[in-house]
């Protein structure tokens, strides 16, 4: 991949897109850097943010909407990904979430609050429906977090 490379105030170059791992999967997550840091034992840090928008899969319930397991998250992919294509949106299986690579377009009309029911959940945050989608005659909903997900890892040997 081709990108733009930057500087630091120590003259250091610096690729502004990195590639998250999940040891364990061995999934890959495309990130942009948004800081590098050093911590007073001298380990090198980074601040990422997903470079393609970062989704979620919920059962869209009456008035809220239900956190689901990884085991139906996994079987509702098929589907999902024919509703965010219907959008013109590509779903990723990627490390430590699901992220859709495409252009979404939206107003502050098309912000809403996700509720999941529970009293004084810190789950509760501002969203946008990305596709409904319905998987034997149960709604399900796709959304996007207003919040960037942010990520704090460790700087690999090689850089």
């Amino acid at each position: 991949r081709s990108s733009q490379a930057y500087q630091d105030s120590t003259d250091q170059v610096y690729d502004p897109c990195v590639i998250l791992v999940d040891n364990e999967s061995g999934k890959r997550l495309d990130c942009v850097v948004r800081r590098r840091f050093s911590s007073k034992a001298g380990e090198n840090f980074v601040l990422l943010t997903t470079l393609d928008m970062p989704i979620e899969i919920m059962r869209d319930e009456e008035d809220e909407v239900e956190d689901l397991e990884d085991g139906e998250v996994d079987q509702l992919l098929g589907p999902a990904a024919a509703a965010l294509a219907e959008r013109r949106l590509f779903l990723q299986n990627t490390a430590y979430c699901l992220t859709a690579r495409g252009c979404l377009r939206y107003n502050e009309e098309d912000i809403f609050t996700l509720e999941t029911g529970e009293v004084d959940s810190e789950d509760d945050g501002e969203g946008i429906e990305v596709a409904q989608f319905e998987n034997m005659g149960e709604p399900y909903v796709v959304y996007t977090p207003i919040e960037p997900l942010l990520f704090v890892a460790t700087v690999a040997d090689d850089g």
